[in-house]
């Protein structure tokens, strides 16, 4: 039989509090990138080569910007995804201890 498992809930949560600043500054190169976009504006030319490398561009430009954004969201959602489960593994596990006679919660 399984001698079961423990989770250090407090460690876990020590990690996932870093998660923010990832996320923060994911957002910040996202609106840098987009406003140095914005800044430089149509400099590829009216030529030729200048067309078609802005018929190639202009279209990835959107999803690029806004996947920095998006990657921030998935990391604040995985971050609050972890805390609830720690929330529930301590509530659980309380509930767990509260239930087996003999058993002290400390």
């Amino acid at each position: 039989m399984s001698e079961g498992y423990t989770v250090d809930t407090g460690a876990v949560r020590g990690v996932v509090s870093k998660f923010d600043d990832p996320a923060d500054r994911l957002e910040d190169v996202g609106k840098a990138l987009e406003a140095a976009l914005e800044s430089a504006g149509e400099c590829w030319g009216d030529d030729e080569a200048g067309k078609a490398f802005a018929n190639d561009y202009l279209p990835c430009v959107p999803d690029t910007t806004k996947f920095f954004a998006e990657l921030a969201k998935g990391i604040r959602s995985l971050k609050k995804s972890v805390e609830t489960a720690m929330d529930d593994y301590d509530k659980h596990e309380v509930k767990t201890l509260k239930s087996m006679p003999g058993t002290e919660l400390t």
